[in-house]
């Protein structure tokens, strides 16, 4: 099938905006304002999951959802709770500002601070008026699963499924869901509903990804549209990996969940934590003054940055294609973060690719621009330190070599480690490697938590119960246990 271009001009890209919202009115969608749209995301069984303003807990699972704001500095964040619909004003007609289905504990969208999934959104760019009616016609023919929200976004389209019960994201619930979109956007993007139909194009992008408001603007600077699809039913994880795993053809690269992996998912409970910032504050002194007084962070080790520079290069080695340029400037910034480099050199150093990638397009319809690098910088956060090598493989779409041991196996290469860590033992005198190094013994006297339990004890002459214990002092009931006495 022969692919449109898409028109080079803005005038003709406007046109195409407007064809593409009129064809999902005509085809029955319901126009979104904003509001409603962060309604349809976040409500379920008539209640709005937010949190109400003021509130210190987040009582019955309910957190807040980020909007942020990608300004020409610093990006920032707005919180949206139940008083959401005072702060919309501030978001229509912005330039850039995105929002995921997700809600959050906190004003930050770091993925550790992500309590719930609502949904996902995908990502379909290169979109002129035959994909749109490609996907239409294969939605209708149930060979692409029947999304609740489409969003008219400028190029592209930002296509939504919604939860019919929100999925906590623990760490692998975060994996799962992650494996499972990628499915599903193996099936939404294809040859028939988009221009870059080259595996190299494909965008597969995480959960944490945010997208366009409706009421904002898109690049060329009309105001970016919604539509809901009031007969499309909330989806369950399984239909959506039924609907997956039925279509064979697109497993090569990414096979469907298991049912055990299914049932992991939609068991999973997020249960907050009952312990307020007043109460964490008289209980551990030492993490109050160390993260909420000085606002210190729990950092992990730092990479050389050899590293850094080793990506680079890869960056500059005209390995990057049209559909990964932003993904390889927000992996860069994931990077930056593991190896310990500033966020000014960080910026100074994205900013050098612009007009190199914006060289890598096949025509004008996909311009590479500073909201994209401002976007990309986003990732400059701890959360995305531990980003998996295959996770940026896909990303940039380029193969990135594992660590080598000298091609020996790991048990001969663990146990040169340890003669070459005796042999520094000796040289140092000591008669154990251990001597010197690691936490020391904890005991009675030195033991805070010893300490804790003794306080609670004297208080509570009367009382022998160890869960009450634990609660009361917000240790586990196994510390409680070890350092009970008689």
């Amino acid at each position: 099938m022969k692919k449109e271009r898409f028109p080079s001009s803005i005038s003709d890209k406007i046109e195409l905006f407007s064809l593409k919202s009129n064809i999902l009115l005509d085809e029955g969608y319901s126009s979104l304002i904003l509001e409603r749209f962060l309604e349809v995301v976040f409500t379920r069984r008539g209640v709005l999951h937010f949190q109400e303003p003021g509130e210190e807990h987040y009582y019955d699972n309910h957190y807040n959802g980020i909007v942020m704001f990608l300004n020409p500095n610093r990006p920032k964040c707005r919180i949206l709770n139940r008083g959401f619909r005072d702060q919309l004003e501030a978001i229509r007609g912005h330039r850039f500002a995105i929002s995921s289905p997700l809600t959050y504990i906190g004003r930050s969208r770091k993925g550790t601070n992500a309590r719930y999934a609502f949904g996902f959104a995908i990502d379909l760019d290169g979109v002129a008026e035959k994909q749109i009616r490609w996907l239409i016609y294969n939605i209708k023919d149930t060979h692409t699963p029947r999304p609740n929200i489409i969003v008219n976004s400028g190029n592209g389209l930002h296509v939504y499924y919604l939860f019919e019960k929100p999925v906590a994201l623990f760490p692998q619930s975060v994996m799962l869901l992650q494996k499972l979109k990628e499915g599903i956007t193996r099936i939404v993007w294809n040859k028939s509903t988009s221009v870059l139909d080259n595996d190299e194009d494909l965008q597969i992008q995480g959960i944490f990804q945010g997208f366009r408001l409706p009421e904002t603007l898109t690049k060329f600077g009309t105001r970016v549209t919604a539509f809901y699809d009031e007969e499309a039913p909330l989806f369950t994880i399984k239909e959506l990996n039924d609907h997956y795993r039925k279509l064979k053809g697109f497993h090569r690269l990414t096979s469907p969940l298991t049912d055990a992996e299914v049932e992991q998912i939609e068991q999973a409970q997020y249960i907050p934590s009952k312990v307020g910032i007043e109460e964490a504050k008289r209980l551990y002194p030492d993490w109050y003054e160390k993260r909420i007084i000085r606002g210190e962070t729990n950092k992990g080790w730092i990479v050389k940055r050899d590293l850094y520079d080793w990506y680079l290069g890869i960056l500059g080695s005209g390995k990057i294609k049209e559909g990964h340029r932003y993904f390889a400037l927000m992996c860069l910034s994931s990077f930056a973060i593991k190896c310990g480099i500033p966020y000014d050199e960080l910026r100074e150093d994205a900013y050098s690719f612009l007009e190199r990638f914006e060289e890598i397009k096949a025509g004008e319809d996909n311009h590479f621009t500073e909201e994209d690098i401002e976007d990309a910088l986003k990732a400059y956060e701890e959360n995305y330190r531990t980003f998996p090598r295959k996770t940026i493989e896909k990303l940039i779409g380029v193969i990135i070599p594992a660590p080598k041991r000298n091609y020996r196996k790991q048990d001969v290469h663990l146990e040169i480690a340890r003669a070459t860590r005796d042999i520094v033992t000796k040289i140092k005198g000591k008669s154990d490697w251990r001597e010197g190094s690691g936490r020391p013994v904890a005991t009675l006297g030195n033991s805070e938590h010893a300490s804790v339990v003794r306080e609670w004890r004297l208080n509570n002459l009367d009382n022998t119960n160890k869960s009450q214990c634990a609660r009361d002092t917000g240790l586990s009931r196994p510390t409680v246990h070890k350092w009970w006495g008689e």
